[in-house]
């Protein structure tokens, strides 16, 4: 046999390595569910974290939900890091990491081909300035009626309330219209790095307009409900940014406020809401 002959029998046996090298076998991380501990003085633990932030020594590995394991090129014991993700203004497009929780910190042993689990545990950080805390138990601060028509009040419901004792409007053609806000204004910051976040818990029959009242400081007001939220039958929680509306209205107190119509060919309608919070971190 020529010597060209085996040089090429012999690189047809390595070829196969060259051209299909090896791969190697990731290591799975899931996780299981999400919990959020509420601080003492900070309302409701309860919470919408859709997707986990997935740190693993310092690397982002991802956004990933719960109950979908997912691989990681790394073996050994590493130290993993969850960030909680939310859809910010109850927006589903995408996650965004919600700045007022802390981080999640755990180790895991990540083992080729195996699969290790955690439950993240967030909380709120506590440099968090809660301008509003309202759980309606029995009073509120929602005391400003901005209705044009009719008089609709703030009403206290146990019975299909959210927890405990939740606020329900009930709008008719007598009262086809709240617009309500907080008898009280808060002075948000006007210029920050950091924005300022309004929670809501709600159930609806009908669309919300939610936002803030804008002072001028001389009895004068600007109403930015910027956000809406559509009718549901379930009980939801949203986050929203409301740090464009301070931006675009300086003002030297702020009140949060939401309004709703009776629509056309409605003889009723119900609008339950819950655990409404406002915070920023403290300055």
């Amino acid at each position: 046999m020529k010597p060209i002959l085996y040089f090429i029998i012999a690189f047809s046996f390595f070829s196969c390595d060259i051209i299909n090298p090896e791969e190697d076998i990731p290591a799975f991380l899931e996780i299981e569910s999400f919990s959020f501990n509420a601080i003492p003085n900070s309302g409701s633990n309860m919470h919408d974290i859709k997707e986990g932030w997935v740190f693993v020594d310092n690397d982002l590995i991802g956004a990933f939900v719960p109950g979908k394991p997912f691989p990681i090129l790394k073996e050994g014991t590493f130290e993993v890091v969850v960030q909680a993700g939310i859809h910010e203004d109850g927006i589903s497009v995408a996650t965004k990491i919600y700045p007022y929780m802390d981080r999640y910190i755990t180790t895991v042993d990540l083992v080729p081909g195996e699969i290790a689990t955690i439950s993240p545990e967030f909380e709120y950080r506590d440099n968090i300035d809660f301008f509003l805390i309202e759980e309606f138990e029995n009073s509120t601060f929602f005391t400003n009626d901005r209705s044009r028509i009719g008089n609709p009040e703030v009403t206290f419901e146990e019975i299909g309330g959210f927890e405990g004792f939740s606020g329900k409007i009930v709008l008719t053609p007598d009262n086809p219209e709240v617009n309500i806000a907080t008898s009280q204004g808060f002075a948000l910051p006007t210029i920050s790095s950091s924005d300022t976040y309004l929670e809501i818990n709600f159930k609806t029959e009908v669309p919300i307009a939610v936002g803030l009242v804008a002072s001028d400081g001389f009895g004068g007001t600007t109403q930015i409900y910027a956000n809406g939220l559509n009718a549901t039958p379930e009980w939801k929680k949203v986050y929203i940014n409301v740090q464009e509306s301070i931006a675009n209205v300086p003002s030297p107190a702020y009140q949060v406020g939401f309004g709703a119509e009776l629509p056309f060919g409605l003889t009723e309608a119900t609008i339950m809401v819950d655990n409404i919070k406002l915070l920023h971190f403290i300055r």
